[in-house]
């Protein structure tokens, strides 16, 4: 008996840590560590929540503050990408990874950073927001003037799924 007790404070024991990791993971704020407008509106951050839904309130919760950043004003339409700082910034030459997004306009000789890429938010005048969450699929959900969050079904979901797994475990990607 005693031993399907420690089972089970063994489950309840790990529940609590995965909560308590997720919960800090959340609670910690994200910091922007860098906005150029080199090619496209980029932002760099340490990370991002979690949960999409979380990710989309984030932006918003910080909307006027990057558009101050970007000088956005009242245009018809407007991109911005959000990058993660991943290892930090590096130097292009010195760097072991080939796939780098560098930052030109940047005053500094680390100024590239692995290519990972959050989220991607479009704006149009009209009021309709669509943000591609990034990841192993790119799920993008659809904001109107309703303020309703509408995820926009992909027919070809599970094929991309796969080849980014397959391609992520291809021994070829790590020479």
């Amino acid at each position: 008996m005693s031993n399907r007790r420690g089972h089970i404070f063994k489950k309840i024991s790990l529940v609590f840590l995965i909560v308590a990791l997720y919960n800090l993971w959340t609670l910690k704020p994200v910091t922007i560590l860098y906005t150029g407008t080199e090619r496209f509106n980029d932002v760099v951050v340490d990370h991002l929540p979690l949960t999409d839904r979380d990710r989309i309130q984030w932006f918003r919760n910080h909307r006027e503050e990057l558009k101050k950043r970007f000088n956005i004003s009242n245009i018809f339409y407007y991109k911005i990408f959000v990058w993660d700082v991943g290892n930090g910034f590096t130097n292009h030459i010195l760097s072991r990874h080939s796939d780098l997004y560098c930052f030109d306009k940047m005053q500094s000789e680390k100024n590239c950073i692995d290519k990972n890429r959050l989220l991607t938010i479009e704006v149009y005048i009209d009021g309709n927001e669509i943000y591609t969450v990034h990841g192993y699929s790119d799920i993008t959900y659809t904001i109107g003037k309703d303020g309703i969050i509408k995820m926009n079904r992909d027919e070809h979901f599970f094929e991309r799924v796969y080849d980014n797994v397959m391609q992520s475990i291809n021994p070829l990607n790590y020479l």
